[in-house]
């Protein structure tokens, strides 16, 4: 789903092959989606018959830059040194400055991201607020100060969490000075003076009080339910049933709404 912000408010919108759809506005109306049981590659468009890495067949998978391991492990990213599946991919994306951060997504996690990214990768996780806590050079170092941080922070969205509730009790600001006071002196000089949170509203009309199901397209074939809300990738229904989109990335559904 692409998102955009507008006054604190995240609005949503769908990409169905050509055809872009305002989510928001059909919050409160039933939708129905059928699997038609083909999945295609996001990247190169060829069939597949498992989704890789959320939309990739395998050799995309284990080939381009934008699958590698330091996608989800930053602190492995080697550009650096002059090692990438693609170095020129790597000076744009890699060896650009990153940001480490903290998000209130049920409760405080670390995470890393570029510039490029903010504010979507809290928008996708589903974050109440985040705040930048240090600025460095290249994704390796945002990475390993990532790590030493995991030590005092999770790094990983509670989704059932995240999507049960508004998390406002939360300080933000004070969990960002404790993980200078917490941070190996190495790492103090990333540190940025940074008071700006950033408050994120989503698009809920009622929070379910029990999450019943992640639903799984591929293995339902059929899905149909009111939808109450969206938060980070993740339809809300009247049922309590959640779906995760960025999840299914690649099928091929027919929708009606």
């Amino acid at each position: 789903m692409e998102t955009e912000i507008i006054n604190d408010s995240v609005n949503y919108t769908l990409l169905i092959g050509d055809e872009k759809i305002a989510l928001n506005d059909k919050i409160g109306s039933q939708i129905k989606i059928e699997y038609l049981e083909q999945i295609n590659c996001i990247h190169c468009g060829k069939k597949t018959k498992t989704s890789y890495a959320q939309g990739f067949c395998y050799k995309c998978f284990t080939t381009l830059p934008q699958t590698d391991r330091n996608i989800v492990s930053p602190e492995l990213d080697m550009a650096h040194l002059g090692i990438s599946r693609d170095m020129e991919w790597a000076k744009k994306v890699s060896l650009t400055k990153h940001y480490v951060y903290l998000a209130n997504t049920g409760e405080i996690k670390v995470g890393v991201t570029r510039q490029s990214q903010i504010p979507t990768r809290w928008i996708d996780q589903g974050a109440d607020s985040a705040i930048i806590i240090a600025e460095t050079p290249n994704r390796h170092i945002a990475g390993t100060l990532e790590i030493y941080l995991k030590r005092f922070f999770s790094d990983k969205t509670k989704w059932k969490n995240m999507l049960s509730q508004k998390n406002e009790n939360i300080d933000i600001l004070a969990e960002k000075e404790r993980a200078f006071k917490l941070v190996h002196p190495e790492f103090k000089q990333y540190f940025v003076d940074n008071s700006t949170v950033t408050n994120l509203n989503f698009p809920i009309k009622e929070y379910p009080e029990h999450i019943l199901q992640n639903i799984n397209i591929e293995k339902s074939k059929k899905y149909k339910g009111v939808l109450k809300g969206i938060k980070g990738q993740y339809l809300i229904f009247e049922s309590g049933d959640v779906l995760n989109i960025r999840k299914h990335g690649g099928f091929l559904v027919n929708i009606e709404l």
